[in-house]
């Protein structure tokens, strides 16, 4: 069973750094990782804002949108599984086809 927060990571992940599988999110994690030098994607730099000024927390248990507005925003990732739709399927990999029970390596046609 999925929880909710990972739902809404796994959505905040597809929609912002354009991927539609863990595999592709590790990957996109890894190649940004790789080339944080060179700077992120104008779209995930909006991400990370956006998770840095409504998610991250200081010890007293504020948000730097809290401190900047005054106001109490809805934690993040409980807006995000409320306004998502379903999550897309993982691509079918070319290499998860069943061998042939029919086919033996060892024997001549």
């Amino acid at each position: 069973m999925v929880s909710d927060r990972a739902k809404a990571l796994v959505k905040l992940a597809t929609e912002g750094l354009g991927c539609v599988s863990v595999a592709d999110l590790a990957t996109a994690i890894s190649h940004e990782e790789h080339h944080a030098g060179r700077g992120f994607s104008p779209q995930t730099l909006r991400v990370l804002t956006i998770i840095h000024n409504f998610h991250l927390q200081r010890p007293d248990g504020t948000t730097a949108a809290q401190r900047l507005f005054g106001y109490q925003f809805p934690d993040l990732f409980e807006w995000v599984v409320e306004h998502m739709g379903a999550l897309p399927l993982a691509r079918r990999s070319l290499k998860s086809h069943s061998p042939n029970p029919f086919h033996l390596e060892g024997f001549p046609v």
